[in-house]
């Protein structure tokens, strides 16, 4: 009986000390209930852990449960366990951290989803939850944070376009109202030019329609920033070509057309038109440069080609234009 006891207390004295090591309390037991059930507790300890060297190793782990193949968990469920990891490090202030999550999170909406068949639900509940958080990192004062972010952007984006999901331009394209921070504004400007000029825009009634497009570039057009109302003017004209009649009926509706910077854009549209009517603005003008000789070598193109419709696809050969804005946006932080 002695001994039995010897040995009970032992074997008590051992255990306690691996309970006190956890990480994790029992709120943090609670939230993280399906992450636990999925990955197993030592995964998910790596994720709570205040070491760069645990975190990274959680990130390794998740990443090699990821690409295991291993078919024992459903798809959503796998998702959906991961996503509130990924969402962690995403929130994390460490670079490296916030970096490692971003790609997580490209391979997981990306080749899991597309082997593992996850469902469009899910995917839009992760998409939901990453969103906010990476179009806020687009205004970080570190150059390097908004180009994650972006780069996270459009990883999603390249996803919902594949599923014919709309979550990623409806949230960036939503207009803009009130007070806004301007690199965020500018950083949603940016990634909405990108998407475009990669996918097109739709004929449908969505995000991506020229119509909402043009509503988010007008936003821009009515903030108080030089900036942002170049980029909104910048934008309105990558749209134009698309459906010249809804621009030029959102910009003269509600007498905006009284306005001097619509009474400029408008100038400028006549002029891509060939109207030849005079800018009004030369500071406008100036601002609205880069992007002429795009613009007018897509409508010599789309004469060219009649009557033959051009492709929007073509909206390609505007890439250039955005990578100069971007180059101003990071040399106007650093000022």
């Amino acid at each position: 009986m002695a001994g039995m006891m010897v040995g009970d207390a032992g074997s008590s004295s051992f255990s306690t000390p691996r309970q006190m090591s956890s990480v994790l309390t029992d709120q943090d037991r609670k939230a993280a209930a399906l992450p636990i059930e999925v990955f197993g507790e030592p995964l998910v300890e790596h994720f709570y852990a205040k070491s760069f060297l645990q975190k990274e190793e959680g990130f390794r782990d998740l990443m090699n449960d990821l690409k295991s193949g291993d078919e024992s968990v459903k798809a959503d469920k796998k998702t959906r366990a991961a996503t509130f990891l990924l969402m962690r490090g995403l929130k994390d202030k460490m670079y490296t951290v916030s970096q490692q999550a971003v790609e997580a999170l490209a391979y997981l909406t990306g080749p899991y989803a597309s082997r593992h068949k996850t469902s469009k639900r899910e995917l839009s509940n992760t998409m939901e939850a990453a969103l906010p958080e990476l179009i806020q990192k687009l205004g970080e004062n570190a150059t390097r944070v908004q180009t994650m972010a972006a780069e996270g952007l459009l990883q999603l984006a390249e996803t919902a376009h594949g599923r014919r999901m709309p979550d990623v331009t409806a949230a960036l394209a939503a207009p803009l109202r009130g007070a806004v921070h301007t690199r965020v504004a500018l950083g949603r400007i940016e990634t909405v030019e990108k998407i475009i000029i990669k996918y097109g825009v739709t004929n449908d009634d969505g995000p991506q329609s020229t119509e909402q497009l043009a509503k988010f570039a007008l936003s821009a057009l009515e903030q108080p920033g030089d900036q942002l109302r170049a980029a909104g003017s910048r934008l309105l004209l990558l749209v134009y070509p698309e459906d010249r009649q809804v621009v030029r009926s959102l910009l003269t509706s509600g007498g905006k057309n009284k306005n001097s910077n619509y009474r400029s854009l408008l100038a400028e549209l006549d002029r891509l038109d060939g109207k030849r009517a005079p800018v009004a603005s030369l500071r406008l003008e100036a601002q609205l440069q880069p992007v002429r000789e795009e613009a007018e070598a897509k409508q010599r193109a789309g004469h060219a080609d009649s009557p033959t419709p051009q492709p929007r696809a073509a909206l390609q050969d505007g890439g250039a234009h955005c990578r100069g804005r971007a180059d101003g946006h990071d040399d106007d932080d650093e000022r």
